[in-house]
């Protein structure tokens, strides 16, 4: 992908794609922390927990996103079939295919 800092900016600004990574994950992120409130409040009323189980699941939704983040920024190939970080020295393997011998 196109990094930032051939656009002129400094080396060490991020790459797009690494800002874009985390935007996309904070978005899901987001949804998901919508969806397991709304499930976690209603399991609370079914079930008569006390009010420390809906604090505790939104902490713990709190204290997940600078994981996400983390995640996201520093490790852009987490899921992608075959993919072999830079510097390494594994051949990569395409979806269906088989491993070259070495």
């Amino acid at each position: 992908g196109a990094h930032v800092c051939d656009l002129g900016l400094p080396r060490w600004a991020p790459s797009l794609s690494a800002v874009q990574r985390v935007l996309v994950v904070l978005i899901v992120y987001a949804i998901v922390a919508a969806v397991v409130l709304a499930g976690s409040s209603a399991l609370w009323r079914i079930l008569a927990l006390p009010e420390l189980f809906l604090s505790a699941v939104r902490i713990g939704l709190l204290g997940g996103v600078p994981l996400a983040i983390a995640v996201a920024w520093h490790y852009p190939k987490i899921g992608v079939a075959g993919a072999v970080s830079e510097g390494s020295s594994r051949p990569v393997v395409p979806p269906g295919g088989t491993r070259p011998e070495v």
